[in-house]
């Protein structure tokens, strides 16, 4: 591979970046695919994998292999999805059986004695969670770390469970 191929693209070299894509890209999109399970979220890690490269090329050093340096990225960035859905899937099991997230949905209005247990930051963060939102994506929209995000989830869950079982 042509090392000099992330030196351009630190240089702000948009057809160098197109040309490590048409050489990497599908190497990237089967380690992803092996450690995910899920093609269309292989295509996901693709993308980061890429806008990663882009971002990150300034702190590349040349004494790295490209291709190594590349699949670096993109194995960090399968692993980081694979643990985000993994996250998501245990919170889901948390509120499963009587708990669900439609009976959270029921519970956190205003008049709600559920509601009055939260902080406004915990309510958000369920209120978004149960509109469909990623961890990650509440976190970007609250400009706010992913463990906070997991931290008031929990809190909430717990105030939940308590609530729940006083009752």
């Amino acid at each position: 591979m042509d090392s000099s191929l992330i030196t351009r693209i630190a240089e702000g070299d948009l057809g160098a970046l197109d040309e490590l894509y048409a050489k990497m890209h599908k190497n990237v999109r089967a380690l992803a695919i092996y450690i995910l399970k899920d093609p269309e979220l292989a295509e996901d890690v693709v993308q980061d994998t890429f806008v990663k490269i882009w971002r990150n090329s300034g702190q590349y050093t040349p004494e790295n292999d490209d291709e190594h340096w590349v699949i670096k990225i993109a194995k960090n960035t399968a692993l980081n999805y694979y643990r985000s859905r993994r996250r998501d899937r245990e919170i889901r099991e948390q509120y499963a059986g009587e708990k669900t997230y439609e009976m959270l949905e029921q519970c956190i209005d205003e008049k709600s004695e559920v509601f009055r247990i939260l902080t406004y930051q915990e309510r958000t963060v369920i209120k978004m969670k149960l509109a469909g939102f990623k961890q990650k994506e509440i976190a970007a929209r609250l400009s706010c770390p992913r463990d906070r995000i997991n931290y008031l989830l929990r809190t909430a869950k717990k105030k939940f469970d308590e609530f729940f079982d006083k009752k």
